[in-house]
């Protein structure tokens, strides 16, 4: 990915007005089906056990998959996606994680 494309999908997702900025979770990179996301964690991002709602983290996740789906030029896929489809990926392409926090 170019450095004006990774910067074009930052902006574009951290300039977001809605539930991402609501929730204060900001996209720090992005790259070839990987992102790193940050959130800042406050006493109000608690659960009453005193550690990060699961609610955060799962938000977390998702915003994680998502962008970095966008870095792959992804997007349709998980958009046209059914229940009991299959994720096609190409056999040549090893499998790697997505770094969801930093």
């Amino acid at each position: 990915m170019s450095p004006e494309e990774k910067k074009r999908q930052i902006d574009m997702a951290n300039g977001f007005y809605g539930f991402n900025r609501h929730n204060e979770i900001q996209i720090v990179d992005v790259d070839d089906g990987t992102s790193v996301i940050e959130v800042p964690l406050r006493k109000e991002s608690n659960n009453p056990l005193g550690i990060a709602h699961g609610g955060l983290i799962f938000s977390i996740c998702d915003v994680a998959a998502g962008v970095a789906a966008l870095g792959r030029n992804m997007a349709w896929l998980l958009k046209n996606l059914r229940r009991g489809d299959a994720i096609p990926r190409p056999a040549d392409e090893p499998w790697q994680p997505m770094h969801f926090i930093r």
